[in-house]
């Protein structure tokens, strides 16, 4: 086989190429579940929020605007 050089740069381009493909659909993987994540967090955040709201016996439309629910 006379351009064996030339059949280990293809293929190694090939695996190359479809090694970037994978990295790149992982990390596109990756980033979704942390954006899933951050979303799941921050709703569980208000939904404490809110419960903290309910347990002390606020209103919550009266308290809409407080931000800040630490204990007194």
């Amino acid at each position: 086989m006379r351009f064996w050089p030339l059949t280990l740069f293809i293929l190694a381009g090939i695996i190359f190429g479809f090694g970037h493909i994978i990295i790149t659909i992982l990390l596109g993987i990756l980033l979704l579940i942390g954006v899933a994540i951050w979303r799941i967090r921050s709703y569980h955040k208000k939904l404490v929020q809110r419960q903290y709201f309910y347990n002390r016996g606020y209103d919550e439309s009266e308290h809409r605007e407080r931000r800040d629910v630490t204990p007194k």
